[in-house]
């Protein structure tokens, strides 16, 4: 993300609740509308109630004091100054994020519509499952979602929106994890209560 799109790049290492937000709300304040903003998630989820949750390092099952809601995460999203926002969730019951219909891919050439995609409020998800377990590992040092994700932008060469990348890599989850025997497949949704009007998110590879 750094090296090959132009991202300046946070990581939180096994942060605990307090440090999550606090950083979220650290870029609600400086982030501009032309901005792109990109939360990766790899880590702990939990499902109760038909309701998603990140869990941070400092967050206990049997106590929901330091659970981070998907609720929260998509009126935290609309907050945001930053036209475009996409939220990449690799973690068990990711997909309770998403809750939306995936829209038919178009053929339209990105690279004649950057500015229309730029410029129009795109919130977006893509989960590394559905609502269940999946993978840790499989992909070698990272997870299978990850793996597969990495393989892709490394050998990308031309402006890519969110929903294609989606298609390039969900096949390639999918069957791999059914090799080591747990059924995996990711999930992409459109935030609408987070603002999300459309066409979608971009990302822009360096050309040379």
């Amino acid at each position: 993300l750094q090296n090959k799109y132009n991202f300046k790049v946070q990581k939180l290492i096994d942060p605990n609740r307090e440090g999550i937000i606090k950083t979220l709300n650290k870029y609600k304040k400086i982030l501009k509308r032309n901005d792109s903003f990109l939360i990766y998630y790899a880590g702990h989820g939990y499902v109760e109630d038909d309701e998603g949750y990140w869990l941070p390092r400092d967050a206990r099952k049997e106590n929901d004091v330091n659970w981070i809601s998907n609720t929260y995460l998509k009126r935290k999203i609309k907050s945001f100054k930053s036209n475009n926002v996409m939220i990449i969730a690799d973690s068990c019951f990711s997909g309770t994020l998403t809750r939306g219909i995936i829209a038919e891919e178009k053929e339209n050439k990105i690279e004649s519509l950057i500015d229309s995609y730029l410029s129009t409020p795109s919130k977006v998800v893509i989960s590394s499952g559905g609502n269940e377990p999946v993978n840790d590992g499989g992909g070698g040092k990272y997870s299978l979602f990850a793996s597969s994700l990495i393989k892709f932008l490394k050998k990308n060469k031309n402006p890519i929106s969110s929903l294609k990348l989606y298609f390039a890599i969900r096949e390639n989850v999918f069957e791999k994890s059914k090799e080591l025997g747990l059924q995996q497949s990711p999930f992409y949704g459109s935030l609408k209560i987070s603002g999300h009007e459309g066409p979608d998110f971009i990302l822009l590879p360096n050309q040379n």
